[in-house]
């Protein structure tokens, strides 16, 4: 203590920030946690992405796609046929007769399409489930 200018009875605590290293573990190497994490080529660890979780996120992320896609064809595609049948009532000269069947029209067939759609997907996903739990075999 005297080699850092303090008085010999008092104690030093140093605080560090964990920030800067707070997902490295002590023991890295130890047999248990060895397979649980990788070295990055800049020599630190990082945790291994394990394929379950490479599955889920691939799940998800056309998860989204779809329900994207599906909430696009059910605004965009009959605002764009409800326009065409202003055009055309612009053009004849009527009351927005066209405007209005041409967006009911696309709206009840987009929903259709959606409905049915979704309904094969799940008994497809019944199908599989039904394959994976007769694979396992009978329970006992």
């Amino acid at each position: 203590m005297a080699a850092l200018g303090l008085p010999p009875g008092d104690l030093v605590i140093r605080f560090t920030s964990a920030s800067v290293d707070r997902h490295r573990r002590t023991d890295l190497h130890d047999d248990l946690y060895r397979n649980r994490y990788a070295r990055g080529s800049d020599e630190t660890c990082r945790r291994r992405i394990t394929p379950m979780a490479t599955a889920e996120t691939r799940e998800m992320r056309q998860g989204f796609g779809d329900a994207f896609a599906a909430a696009f064809e059910l605004a965009v595609t009959p605002a764009i046929f409800g326009f065409l049948g202003w055009l055309l009532d612009g053009r004849i000269g009527t009351t927005p007769v066209f405007t209005i069947a041409f967006t009911i029209v696309t709206l009840a067939y987009a929903s259709y399409r959606l409905a049915h759609s979704y309904g094969q997907s799940l008994e497809k996903a019944r199908v599989d489930r039904r394959a994976a739990w007769q694979a396992e075999g009978p329970l006992q």
